[in-house]
């Protein structure tokens, strides 16, 4: 809890001065990067330089309050969700927002996080500390007893697996054994669990923009190995790691081809892939609605949705696992990597 005293409000025509160069610097820095002055925000706001100064001192400032506010409205938008009486409903729904909130102005979170990342001082740490408090707390609403709560902590034993890297190895693996260089990039930054509750706080903390840059790395990577030979690079991914895959293909052009499988709110993120981008889903998903599958599918037409399977089909080894339906999906992808990578 911090020890500092509030601020007073401030009066109507100030505040609505503070947010018109809030909107100013969010729509400059996207489009022009953050070499722009204040003086030029204040004249794309409609507002005297003197009162830009009066409430913000300094860029950094304006960028500290920018940064303030999209984590005050990721924690906002876990309260809401607290409030949602089904746990699952409530979970899931802290996912979709939170992933269509970071959906929003893709140019301006990486600019704004690289100059952050120089600068310890620019986000106050209560802030984030409370974010990550309601993140927390969403995710043990999960585990009340009810059948769907039973489910998640089914399906964070799997996620357990994963994140101590097996599951991704053998994926890796198999890639190999096709003739594909294969990287998967460690997102987690080292951590790694074998506790479902561990794993589903891992799940809801990943920094999505910090994973973003890691997966630039690992194209980076790719692309100046002699181990690639082929025309690109592509991207791959399940659940979580499926509306990564989605959100790259529509955000990032560095990528030839991208699948994803049973990606979670996808439905959430609109927009045309700039690549070729194939989906996958089994009907009987108990973690995404039928209506959600099918408003992709009506969305986006390179989506395959298998009536008899449902979360996880591709998982071995899993009650999940639906060995037909996993092996024509792997061949489908197989596919279109090939098709468009090589």
């Amino acid at each position: 809890m911090s020890t500092e005293p509030s601020a007073p409000p401030l009066r109507a025509d100030a505040e609505r001065n503070r947010q018109r160069l809030l909107a100013a610097a969010k729509d400059l820095f996207a489009t022009r990067g953050l070499d722009v002055t204040l003086d030029d925000i204040a004249r794309h706001a409609g507002v005297g330089t003197g009162t830009a100064y009066r409430r913000f001192p300094n860029k950094d400032a304006l960028i500290d309050a920018l940064m303030v506010d999209r984590i005050g409205e990721l924690a906002q938008i876990a309260r809401d969700c607290l409030e949602e009486p089904d746990p699952w409903l409530a979970l899931t729904g802290y996912f979709e927002r939170a992933l269509a909130e970071s959906a929003d102005d893709p140019r301006l979170r990486a600019r704004v996080l690289a100059r952050i990342s120089t600068n310890a001082s620019a986000v106050r740490v209560e802030r984030i500390l409370d974010a990550e408090a309601w993140a927390r707390a969403a995710v043990a609403m999960s585990r009340g007893g009810t059948p769907e709560a039973q489910r998640f902590a089914e399906y964070a034993l799997g996620w357990a697996r994963v994140l101590r890297g097996r599951a991704i190895d053998d994926v890796c693996e198999r890639f190999a054994a096709e003739g594909f260089t294969a990287l998967a990039p460690d997102l987690y930054q080292g951590k790694s669990t074998g506790e479902p509750d561990e794993a589903g706080k891992l799940m809801m903390t990943l920094n999505l923009d910090r994973a973003s840059k890691d997966m630039g790395g690992a194209v980076d990577y790719l692309k100046s190995s002699d181990a690639v030979r082929g025309k690109g690079v592509g991207v791959v991914g399940f659940c979580m790691g499926g509306s990564y895959a989605w959100r790259a293909a529509l955000h990032d052009g560095e990528f030839a081809a991208a699948v994803g499988f049973y990606g979670v709110g996808i439905e959430a993120q609109p927009g045309a892939p700039q690549c070729p981008t194939l989906l996958f889903f089994g009907k009987r998903d108990v973690w995404i609605p039928t209506e959600k599958i099918d408003a992709v599918a009506a969305r986006h037409a390179d989506t395959v949705v298998y009536d008899d399977a449902g979360h996880a089909f591709m998982r071995d080894g899993s009650d999940d696992h639906v060995p037909t339906v996993a092996a024509d999906a792997w061949n489908r992808m197989l596919d279109h990597f090939a098709e468009h990578l090589s």
